[in-house]
């Protein structure tokens, strides 16, 4: 994992902690201070891959921490 993915990995695990739901694209790209969600949308496919993330393509806020 790199370091913006650390990062964004990061910002969800404390997201969900809080909150008890997963971010949006849009959150995740304000919390980490990106400014394309498109960046955001291309780290989560490679997290996805690694294993690190999954989530349901269709459906919002499906995040989920793979630990």
């Amino acid at each position: 994992m790199n370091k913006r993915q650390k990062q964004i990995y990061d910002y969800i695990k404390k997201f969900i902690a809080d909150n008890h739901y997963s971010p949006s694209i849009r959150e995740i790209t304000d919390g980490v201070g990106l400014k394309s969600s498109s960046t955001v949308h291309g780290h989560l496919d490679r997290m996805r891959e690694k294993g690190y993330i999954t989530f349901i393509d269709t459906c919002s806020r499906t995040l989920q921490i793979i630990e």
